[in-house]
Parts: C-alpha cells; structure tokens; sequence
C-alpha cells in the first residue's frame, strides 16, 4: 500500500483561529529502509494537529518508526506583536542508533525549545533543552539587528561518562563540560569553547581534573 499525505487547515473570525491537521504515512518501510540504510525497513507515520486562537494556538504532534522509535510532543504559539512558539516532548530513538550512541541517548530523551520572532526583527532560540542518559544538553541562539548580529551558546554538560565507553571501546569514568561561544555576525561568525573534565579515567588511566 503506496503512503499518503494529508492536510486540512481552517481559519476563521474576526479574532484568527487556526485548525489545522497534518497526517502522513508511509507503510512500506523505503524510505526509511533507505535514509537509515536498514533492512529492516521500518513503516514511517506521522501526525501534526492543533486548533486555537492564533494568540494563543496549541497543537500536538507525533511520529513513528514502526515499533524502534517514537517522538511526541506539544506545541504552543501566541502570535500578536512578537511571535512564540514552544515545544515538549519525548524521543525514544536508542532501537534506531549504533550501539555506542544508544547508550549515550538511554531510552528516553526529553526534548523542549523556545523561540520567538520579534516585532524589532530579532529572531532567537531563547531556550533549547536535550536530556540523554550521558548528560544534558542546552543552548541559546538570537540574531539582532541590521548587521545580523549574532550571539549564542551551547553547553554539553557530561555528568556521567559511563554511558560514552562504547565510543572508545573500554570503560570510561568522570564527567565533563564543553561550552561553545558564538559571536559576530552571520557573514563572520567566531566560536570559543571550552572544555573541562573532572575524575576522568579509561582503562585504567585517570585524570583528577582538567
């Protein structure tokens, strides 16, 4: 059976409310089997849908990879001078990844971002949050003004470094921190990172802290 896709959008009244539905499935498994580069090739469904004042709009969204991975999750968006949207949800991906990184992400990984599009033309990533079994990832991005200038961060915060001894084939110990600085503006961007690590050991040669 060939995928479809669907889509139904509704907007209405003086105050705009906006219904809208998306649903998309692709039961044979190809396009996976091939993005994935899988035998296995897992059936692909997905479904976005939400109904609401567009000042305050609030949908759902859900997407399968047969039985080896789910995400779902909720939007919300206030749209009047500034724009806001926030997402929450969870992604269970470890069936679908090597096994060093599925160790990394564990089963679950709580996601959630905030963005807004400002009335002055500045667009920012407030607030981006990954949560793995190996640590939790956080970032920030905004470009402002006529120059584009741009400001962000991005911290990796490695508490247990159990879970990445996949990655160097024997068992790792400790925790570590990076932390990525981006400045300038979009035609010359600058990057600073930082790196710390604490009681970091491998196969049996350690590291107090560095």
């Amino acid at each position: 059976r060939p995928g479809n896709l669907g889509v139904e959008l509704r907007e209405s009244g003086l105050e705009p409310v906006l219904a809208l539905r998306v649903t998309a499935s692709e039961p044979t498994g190809l396009l996976l089997g091939q993005w994935l580069n899988r035998a296995d090739r897992p059936a692909l469904t997905a479904s976005f849908s939400g109904d609401g004042p567009l000042t305050d709009w609030h949908g759902r969204f859900e997407a399968s990879a047969g039985q080896l991975a789910k995400l779902a999750g909720e939007v919300a968006m206030s749209a009047a001078a500034d724009t806001s949207i926030a997402v929450s949800g969870n992604a269970v991906i470890a069936p679908l990844l090597p096994p060093e990184l599925a160790a990394l992400a564990g089963d679950s990984v709580p996601i959630s971002a905030r963005a807004r599009v400002s009335e002055n033309g500045v667009i920012a990533l407030e607030a981006l949050s990954i949560e793995m079994a190996a640590g939790q990832l956080n970032a920030d991005l905004a470009l402002t003004g006529p120059d584009r200038a741009i400001a962000g961060h991005l911290r990796a915060n490695l508490a247990q470094l159990g879970p990445s001894s996949g990655l160097f084939g024997q068992p790792v110990r400790g925790s570590a921190e990076l932390i990525a600085t981006i400045s300038g503006n979009d035609d010359r961007p600058r990057l600073r990172i930082d790196a710390t690590g604490e009681s970091i050991g491998i196969a049996g040669a350690g590291v107090s802290r560095a």
